[in-house]
């Protein structure tokens, strides 16, 4: 029998020691290669239109190979650590470590193709399913039919191949020079109270600190930049260090650390954080990505729905300043589309300068248009403004721009305004309204007339100062219902905005018009492909990281099993063993998707405003919500399996 005969009937012989890295790698085979089959889909650009889009997919895809590569390196390691007494009786036998460094290679190379090869016809067998559920989510006009995957054979099988290969030159590192006495000891072996470092925790302390004082300052690229990096150096120090030292300090605390089971579990962990340290950070930047990324979605969905729902408006048309009366003609085009549809509209006219005062410049909106707006949008009316007064209305704060902020705030300190040519003064009360992002300044018709003829003696050039819009109010079009690809107002709106917006692209801008359904649905359309990207990484981060754990506990077990056997021996009950294993395995699944949590808080909180959100509060804890709920239902899985495990040696 040659080596390469010994190498293949090892594995062959030892199935059950090699399933769980078999599995694992098989498992990240088979995600990466369905989701190419989706990407290189020939039907998917006709249906999902876009470069941006396809990159994003293509990006999404290197991040599954780049979680695949940690996933697959994990699994490896933790296979090795787990074979230790087993290279020690080669040793004892004869074998040389360039011997046991080649069987390790030939095995990990014979388990990687044979899990290429599983991974792909698995994922071949779920494609079409995969398929269906995409079709669903992006709500698709047609299904995506089977086709030969030539593209995604060919990536899956150079990019795994290639992974094999480089984690299997990588083994021989991982393994290191041991004495043959710890090769057969394995983790059995007696492991040293773990030190920290006192300098190193206070500063996981600083960093944290530190991040949230520049989160204080201006937003700009380098601050990010220093809160990124200070924030993966206190993450780290975190795990590696302050959380082993508050293990410690617990510990310490007597009455708390011998009251009941407390002894047990704080023993081991501080152990197990020590030990899983760069696990736990690695976990936590997956979470943060993951829940940051669906976060952003979330809020783009929500703000794109509270557009719709806010605009009354089922169409806007706005004439560009060098149109003349061309735009009558392509309004006359939205009239002749309604009617052919059958619906009843209301067309509303509103007219505005742009007016320079000594003590500021603003838009001017005369009484009659802004009332007709406030009729249409159910609320509150001017009633009766006298020629020399005026109203000032502004957003309310939590709507306001951060670069419009100080006209804002200048603009609401208004008490009086004056004309430059005349000493005409206008008596400014103040109002808000949500319906304006800037200062909008309502006057009584006849003023507004008087400073339109001020304006034009002032610019004599312009014909016309007015800016104008076209409002349609189609009562037979609510805006509280959200609209889908089949309703009406999407597809008249998509017909008009190929038919007028189209013409602008040719070179001749005539105006713009703006449709609330078609926008909605492009909007819709587009967020729903990154929700599907998002929530297929978040599922593929969360069982990634579910069998991070799972592998170490699967390594720990034996020796979790010496541990309980012994203690059960002295009167330790199942129930108390339940309890122990579980605050452990709770600490092991939670703290990390806690501390991930609080940082994608904190990140989006930053972006909250530069991304133009109202709020990214509700869809980032949405996004936390739903990782949580996963993770619970992984944890009550590994939980029952390990503790059926941890029972079978309870005397």
């Amino acid at each position: 029998m040659n080596f390469r005969q010994f190498a293949f009937n090892n594995v062959k012989r030892n199935l059950r020691a090699y399933s769980a890295y078999f599995l694992s790698s098989a498992f990240a085979v088979m995600i990466f290669f369905t989701y190419a089959m989706f990407i290189f889909h020939p039907e998917l650009e006709k249906l999902i239109p876009g470069p941006t889009t396809k990159d994003t997919m293509k990006v999404a895809e290197y991040m599954i190979f780049i979680v695949a590569f940690l996933f697959v390196l994990y699994s490896i390691s933790a296979f090795l650590k787990a074979r230790k007494k087993e290279f020690g009786i080669l040793t004892i036998h004869g074998a040389k470590g360039s011997q046991i460094n080649t069987l390790i290679i030939l095995e990990n190379m014979i388990i990687g193709v044979a899990a290429i090869l599983t991974g792909m016809g698995s994922g071949a067998l779920l494609a079409k399913g995969f398929f269906i559920l995409a079709a669903s989510m992006l709500e698709m006009k047609e299904q995506l039919p089977l086709y030969p995957p030539w593209e995604a054979i060919g990536l899956t099988s150079a990019a795994f191949l290639g992974l094999f290969i480089f984690i299997s030159l990588l083994t021989p590192f991982m393994m290191r020079k041991k004495r043959v006495l710890e090769l057969l000891l394995g983790s059995n072996q007696h492991k040293s109270e773990p030190t920290t470092s006192i300098f190193l925790s206070l500063l996981s302390i600083f960093c944290f600190i530190c991040v949230i004082w520049f989160m204080k300052q201006d937003v700009n690229r380098l601050n990010m930049i220093i809160i990124m990096l200070l924030g993966l150096i206190g993450t780290y120090f975190f795990f590696s260090q302050l959380s082993v030292f508050l293990v410690r300090l617990l510990k310490k605390n007597r009455r708390f650390f011998w009251r009941k089971i407390n002894l047990i579990w704080l023993s081991e962990m501080a152990y197990k954080m020590k030990d899983n340290a760069r696990m736990f950070f690695m976990v936590t930047i997956l979470i943060t990505m993951a829940c940051s990324f669906s976060g952003i979605v979330l809020a783009f969905q929500q703000q794109s729905a509270e557009k719709f729902t806010e605009n009354p408006f089922a169409f806007t048309y706005n004439p560009s300043e060098k149109a003349g009366d061309k735009w009558k003609a392509e309004v006359g085009k939205v009239d002749q589309e309604l009617d052919q549809v059958g619906v009843k509209f209301e067309k509303i006219m509103i007219n505005k300068i742009y007016f320079k005062f000594k003590e500021t410049e603003t838009s001017i909106m005369k009484e009659s248009d802004y009332n007709q707006l406030m009729r249409v949008h159910k609320l509150e009316k001017i009633k009766n403004l006298k020629d020399n007064e005026a109203i000032m209305v502004t957003s309310p704060d939590n709507q306001i721009d951060e670069r419009i902020k100080e006209e804002i705030e200048s603009q609401r300190k208004l008490k009086q305004l004056t004309l430059k040519e005349k000493n005409h003064l206008l008596t400014v009360e103040q109002k808000e309204n949500m319906l304006f992002d800037a200062g909008m300044l309502v006057v009584s018709d006849a003023t507004y007339q008087q400073l339109k003829q001020v304006a034009l003696q002032a610019d004599s050039k312009k014909q016309d100062l007015e800016i104008s819009s076209i409002n349609y109010f189609v009562p037979d079009w609510p805006s509280d219902r959200l609209p889908t690809a089949s309703s009406l107002e999407v597809k008249v709106g998509s017909k008009l905005d190929k038919a007028i917006n189209s013409e602008n692209e040719s070179g001749e801008s005539i105006g713009f018009l703006q449709s609330r359904g078609s926008e909605y649905f492009g909007s819709k359309q587009a967020t729903q492909v990154y929700m599907f990207i998002g929530i297929f990484i978040a599922a593929v981060f969360t069982v990634s990281i579910a069998s991070f754990l799972y592998f170490k506990f699967y390594t720990d077990l034996n020796q979790d099993q010496r541990i309980y056997n012994r203690l059960s021996k002295i009167g330790l009950t199942a129930k108390e063993m339940n309890r122990s294993s579980t605050i452990q395995m709770a600490s092991l699944f939670f703290i990390p998707l806690i501390v991930a949590g609080l940082q994608s808080l904190i990140s989006l909180s930053m972006l909250n405003h530069s991304l133009g959100f109202n709020t990214l509060y509700t869809p980032v804890l949405t996004a936390i919500g739903a990782f949580v709920a996963l993770q619970f239902i992984q944890f009550l899985i590994v939980r029952y399996l390990y503790l059926r495990q941890l029972k079978r040696v309870m005397v």
